[in-house]
């Protein structure tokens, strides 16, 4: 994984990082610690059924702390984030899959209320998202017909893809 600034039009190396034998399969930025830097935060595949989520605290001018790394309950399919507990921080959305061949996976939370990455995610879909998650998208696409969406700050909604099998996939919609 490599950093680059864009300087005078022109995008220069900034910084790197490896992964051993971990591929990265997703990628978000937001302010893990709330110290208004963008961190890094990395979902990857390190083997069939398994990946893991690695977070890089920004120290500022492009350099980071080395890594945490925690165990995901399969290999990290999409990466979003956004504040779903209301503390003013946004928390990790985590898209998995743990087998190509039964489709199984689902969609969890990675709370940053600590201002750190957690150990583990919570489901809330209570297990009914529970297979592949393909993709997904964070939005406020509840405010009806407005031209513009409400004032207030909404809490985020979640639309996410979800593969049943080789050729059959369902759209699910999680209204905040």
């Amino acid at each position: 994984m490599m950093v680059f600034k864009s300087v005078a039009g022109v995008w220069t190396y900034q910084w790197k990082a490896t992964l051993g034998n971990d591929a990265v399969s997703a990628l978000t930025l937001t302010d893990v610690n709330a110290d208004g830097k963008l961190d890094i935060v990395v979902g990857t595949t390190s083997g069939l059924t398994s990946g893991n989520l690695v977070y890089y605290k920004n120290k500022g001018n492009f350099t980071f702390e080395n890594p945490v790394a925690k165990a995901a309950q399969g290999a990290i399919t999409c990466l979003g984030h956004a504040d779903y507990d209301g503390d003013g921080i946004d928390d990790i959305v985590v898209g998995w899959r743990d087998s190509e061949l039964t489709w199984r996976g689902g969609l969890e939370f990675w709370y940053t209320t600590a201002k750190a990455l957690p150990n583990s995610g919570f489901d809330p879909t209570g297990g009914k998202v529970n297979k592949w998650v393909a993709c997904f998208v964070v939005a406020d696409f509840n405010y009806g017909v407005w031209p513009k969406p409400p004032s207030d700050d909404p809490v985020p909604d979640i639309i996410a893809i979800i593969r049943r099998d080789q050729k059959r996939g369902t759209l699910y919609e999680l209204i905040r």
